[in-house]
């Protein structure tokens, strides 16, 4: 008889992190997956073909033999129904939630294969000259980007879409709350003003046309 741990993305399999033949070694490694899954900054939204929220589970599945039954869970409206897996050769022990960490592109650096998390956003970039005498450093939200304004020049930060660049602003205030917040001013979504200056310095930076600057998303 095999078990699986398989990782699933918005309902579909995307990966099998474990298999034997035992129920006691697959119960053990299920939870310690769980206990083991620990992220900082969630993934909430994926760019595929357009960009849509995602949620990550942990499954935990057995082969089916004549005297399994599909376990009596509730649904997302209270109500109790059969869980059914797609494939009905397997059937579902245990289900959870699972987080998987976002990941960032920041503009210099390869989009690609040298993406930046939240905790490298604060080293790198948030708090990397906070002892700097005089230093002063703005956080603004322009549609998906996060803009890091210093005294001399700016960082500009891609996320997928408004809500990520949102949540990553005050998520990153949660972070340096107990740092020197006089130096750092988390200052939200950009006034129309401030908008039309940010667009013409990224323009500047990046001499990118100013319909690509504008892309509320890394998708449009």
């Amino acid at each position: 008889m095999e078990y699986r741990i398989v990782l699933t993305k918005n309902k579909k399999a995307r990966k099998v992190l474990y298999t034997c033949r035992s129920n006691e070694f697959a119960v053990n490694n299920f939870r310690n997956f769980i206990k083991e899954n620990k992220v900082n900054f969630p993934q909430k939204y994926v760019n595929y073909r357009k960009i849509v929220p995602v949620k990550y589970e942990l499954l935990l599945i057995k082969e089916r033999d004549e005297n399994d039954k599909n376990r009596i869970v509730r649904d997302e409206f209270g109500r109790l129904v059969e869980e059914k897996n797609k494939d009905p050769r397997w059937v579902i022990i245990d289900r959870v939630p699972y987080n998987i960490e976002e990941t960032f592109w920041v503009f210099g650096h390869d989009r690609l294969k040298d993406r930046f998390d939240i905790k490298r956003i604060l080293k790198e970039i948030l708090l990397k000259d906070i002892r700097k005498k005089n230093y002063t450093m703005q956080i603004i939200i322009l549609n998906n980007k996060l803009i890091f304004q210093g005294l001399d020049d700016f960082e500009i930060v891609f996320c997928k879409c408004k809500e990520d660049a949102a949540r990553l602003h005050d998520a990153l205030f949660e972070a340096a709350i107990s740092t020197r917040m006089d130096k750092l001013l988390f200052l939200g979504y950009a006034s129309p003003k401030v908008m039309t200056d940010l667009y013409i310095k990224i323009q500047e930076k990046t001499g990118w046309k100013m319909k690509h600057v504008r892309r509320p998303s890394t998708r449009h």
